[in-house]
């Protein structure tokens, strides 16, 4: 039967090992897996590191945009208070300048009796009071002409005065000058005193009483001609009524007590005379604390025996400080005050001594 032949066939079977491919492809997924977590790092690292770049980018940007804000609102908040601070300037200037005009005014409208009340001069004659004579007396050199030029500029209000000054510091004035004689008042330029000897200390009476005119040359003894002073007394009008006394804030012998001792003279001849000077202290500039200036102004004080309260500084007009100047005026007119209110007080005093000599 055919059945039998097939009996004798076998099915044969190859047997392929495929677990190294397979491995192999297990392994390339795997590494291809791990190259693309790998990718998907970096990718995700570098794009957090953009991220944060551009938000430090950012925040800088807002930082520089806040610190520009800031600077802005200060520069802006600099410039509104240097505003208001020229504003404030200004205002007080012109307040300043109104005051000195006031005063200048003041000056100009002047009558005697003005300061102390001319109700005080009751029952004395003042008939032959027609002017008012401050002299402006001092140590060579220590500013005396540059004063009254100063007050020339403020009390005309001018840009020049016209009394002569010494710029060497050597003596100037050698005769005597009456100034502002458009006022009621007038300043007296004197020389300046060297050593304040017997000399110097009749020539200082002379001036006082009038002996010695205006135009008259104030000579010495070691000047030549020599020339003798009437001893009568002139009128009334022509004596020295007020006295502004001017020392240098640098004079050494300020701070060493010499020039109580120098001054000396002119205190014994004032006081009994009962006029109180007005102390003018110049070169403040020099002076570097404010306790060195309150010890100038002490000392100039008790060098000249003005009251501490009529002692002042004053900065004159000169090439360091041409002016105008509101400060200087208001230091001027405060100082012309002064001289003022004590030559009226003198007058009265000299007017009830002579009543009173004239009772006796």
């Amino acid at each position: 039967m055919g059945g039998g032949g097939s009996k004798g066939t076998e099915t044969q079977y190859t047997y392929v090992d495929h677990s190294k491919k397979r491995q192999e492809e297990e392994r390339q997924r795997e590494k291809n897996r791990l190259e693309n977590e790998r990718r998907a790092r970096e990718n995700a690292e570098r794009q957090r590191i953009e991220r944060e770049a551009s938000q430090a980018a950012e925040r800088e940007r807002q930082k520089f945009i806040q610190a520009l804000e800031r600077q802005r609102r200060a520069e802006e908040e600099a410039r509104l208070r240097e505003e208001l601070r020229k504003e404030e300037e200004r205002l007080m200037l012109l307040e300043l300048q109104a005051k000195s005009m006031a005063k200048r005014q003041d000056l100009f409208d002047y009558q005697f009796g003005s300061k102390i009340d001319l109700a005080s001069f009751r029952g004395l004659d003042i008939s032959d009071v027609d002017k008012l004579r401050i002299g402006v007396f001092g140590p060579t050199g220590s500013g005396k002409s540059c004063f009254i030029s100063t007050c020339e500029r403020v009390v005309r209000n001018e840009d020049k005065g016209s009394s002569p000054i010494a710029t060497s510091g050597a003596e100037g004035t050698i005769v005597l000058e009456d100034f502002l004689s458009e006022m009621f008042f007038r300043l007296v330029d004197t020389r300046g005193f060297f050593n304040y000897d017997a000399s110097e200390g009749g020539e200082f009476s002379d001036i006082l009483y009038g002996r010695l005119k205006p135009g008259d040359f104030i000579r010495r003894k070691e000047d030549e001609p020599e020339f003798d002073v009437s001893n009568t007394d002139s009128p009334f009008s022509d004596w020295i009524h007020g006295i502004i006394l001017v020392v240098k804030a640098n004079d050494p012998r300020l701070k060493q007590g010499a020039l109580r001792d120098y001054l000396n003279p002119v205190r014994q001849i004032l006081r009994p005379k009962g006029i109180s000077p007005v102390t003018v202290v110049t070169h403040r500039d020099t002076l570097k604390t404010q306790k060195e200036c309150e010890d100038a102004l002490e000392l100039a004080s008790a060098a000249t025996g003005s009251s501490r309260s009529h002692t002042f500084f004053v900065a004159n007009y000169c090439p360091d400080n041409p002016g105008p100047d509101v400060n200087t005026e208001l230091q001027v007119f405060d100082i012309l005050h002064f001289a003022l209110t004590t030559a009226e007080r003198y007058v009265k005093i000299a007017k009830q001594q002579k009543r009173n000599r004239q009772e006796d």
